[in-house]
């Protein structure tokens, strides 16, 4: 019945802290990644190697890899939340701009994917595996981040009830090929409801992720679906 039926162990997958973020980027261009407040991450750029980094004096620990070309950061305080802003220079001669939000989450291992030198229509989906893709939509909706290659819209349509909850689209990353939705649900009965997979699946899904499958009367959970092909 499911085309990919094991995306959907994404279910298991947590959203915040997953191990690896990959990250497209233009030469000169900025892309945002989250990372551990208390431990060490690692930056690396796939193809290339990281020659100097900038950033301002006091709010994070870096550490260089020169051999490999990359680098570990960490912030100084777990508890300072303010936005870190990095200048990456590389030894091909590409430059990019990263903010590095600070989250209470396991370490993270961020790759860049730089789009130097290739086709400008290049996207996520044509530069990582199919389910690394799928992760990261899913990872983007949650944080309610910008995802390279995906257009981001506001979804106040396709709204629809059932079996006691009602369900309305919230936001909606489009692709080229790969659509991510994210639903805000309602139990809405008088009773205790535990949410099923097969309760938003339809032709298309490859991944389905909830949040809070129990819901007590009244109670709202979030959904996030991914469909394509």
């Amino acid at each position: 019945m499911f085309n990919k039926l094991f995306l959907l162990l994404l279910l298991s997958i947590p959203l915040v802290g997953k191990a690896e973020q990959r990250l497209v980027v233009r030469e000169g261009g900025n892309a945002t990644a989250n990372i551990a407040s208390s431990s060490l991450n690692r930056i690396a750029i796939q193809g290339d190697r990281i020659s100097n980094v900038k950033g301002m004096t006091g709010q994070f620990q870096l550490e260089k890899d020169l051999n490999l070309g990359q680098i570990f950061i960490q912030p100084y305080s777990p508890d300072d939340k303010t936005p870190i802003h990095i200048y990456i220079t590389t030894e091909l001669g590409n430059t990019y701009s990263l903010t590095l939000l600070s989250n209470d989450m396991p370490a993270e291992n961020i790759i860049l994917l730089s789009t130097s030198g290739q086709d400008k229509s290049i996207s996520w989906e044509n530069t990582a595996p199919y389910e690394a893709v799928i992760v990261n939509i899913i990872k983007a909706m949650h944080n309610h981040t910008a995802l390279e290659g995906f257009y981001l819209s506001q979804e106040t349509k396709n709204n629809f009830q059932i079996k006691g909850i009602t369900v309305k689209n919230q936001e909606r990353y489009q692709g080229d090929k790969l659509q991510g939705n994210s639903y805000e649900v309602q139990n809405i009965s008088d009773d205790e409801i535990t949410l099923k997979d097969s309760d938003f699946y339809k032709s298309g899904i490859r991944a389905i992720s909830i949040l809070n499958k129990n819901l007590s009367p009244q109670s709202k959970t979030i959904v996030y679906t991914v469909s394509g092909p």
